[in-house]
């Protein structure tokens, strides 16, 4: 047995799985992208972007509340699929909720329908 697979062992046996481990390097590596890239110089990258809301440059509930909401079902995301639960059903309601999300969000900054804007209502302009 060489060194590396008595490493393995150890950390498998100890700590954690040789996956576990290999995710968390991939996650640390992401980090060290992401905070390279915003504190680079003339980087488009801006993290901020995240929770704060560009038209009033402050972290409004909206901003928080959808960042934790994708954080959370990202992780139900990768879990079913690591565990091996995963099935197309769920796909298509992870999908549907966050598309029916951005669709409704946008609708409600909109306002509503209105009359005469063309929103898909034949009857409305006239």
């Amino acid at each position: 047995m060489n060194w590396t697979e008595h490493m393995w062992r150890v950390i498998d046996s100890a700590i954690a799985s040789p996956m576990d481990v290999l995710g968390l390097v991939l996650l640390a590596l992401l980090g060290w992208i992401l905070t390279v890239a915003q504190f680079s110089k003339g980087s488009p990258v801006d993290l901020s972007y995240l929770l704060v809301d560009s038209t009033i440059g402050k972290v409004t509930l909206a901003k928080f509340a959808g960042f934790g909401a994708f954080l959370a079902s990202t992780w139900v995301f990768v879990d079913l699929a690591v565990t091996q639960r995963f099935d197309s059903t769920f796909a298509t309601f992870y999908c549907a909720i966050w598309a029916g999300a951005k669709v409704a969000t946008d609708w409600a900054l909109r306002g509503g329908p209105r009359e005469g804007t063309g929103d898909g209502n034949p009857h409305a302009d006239g």
